[in-house]
């Protein structure tokens, strides 16, 4: 069972909150229909602060029976992009909260990028099969600089998370 709560007592989100719920609510029918979800509280707040700049969602899933979605309908791009970035930052949190239950989120840098780029995998099905921007591979070069800095921490229980997966 998914409830969906939608924290809007100041009205931030004026004309999209009906929206917003039905794209919700249409999201965790399909998510549901390809992963075994369970009990959840999906949470829905205007909260600019932990969105992604560029597109005004972002989300969060802390622990197996919450997810939150953080909205910014100040950014400029949010109209074009709610549906899009809304069913998609859903079901990315949705696989979290799955694998929350088994075999959880990961304890090391290694394990969270796994966890990570499953989520970023199930998510493109979201997407019509496409990469969000945040995500595109990097150049060669690029990627085995990142890849030696990486493989230091790769078994790091006290990783930044933030530095890694944030920039």
């Amino acid at each position: 069972m998914i409830h969906v709560h939608l924290l809007d007592a100041a009205n931030h989100l004026g004309d999209y909150r009906q929206k917003i719920l039905e794209l919700a609510t249409q999201t965790i029918a399909q998510v549901q229909g390809l992963l075994n979800v369970g009990r959840v509280d999906v949470m829905i707040v205007r909260n600019p602060t932990w969105t992604i700049p560029e597109s005004g969602f972002g989300g969060y899933c802390p622990e197996p029976h919450l997810v939150q979605i953080w909205l910014d309908p100040s950014a400029q791009n949010f109209a074009a992009n709610l549906e899009i970035e809304l069913t998609a930052t859903i079901a990315h949190e949705l696989h979290h909260s799955v694998r929350w239950h088994n075999p959880g989120y990961g304890k090391t840098l290694l394990e969270a990028m796994v966890t990570e780029g499953l989520a970023e995998c199930f998510e493109t099905v979201f997407r019509s099969g496409q990469t969000p921007f945040y995500a595109v591979p990097l150049e060669k070069p690029e990627m085995n600089a990142l890849l030696q800095r990486a493989r230091l921490e790769f078994e790091n229980p006290s990783y930044n998370h933030a530095a890694w997966f944030f920039g």
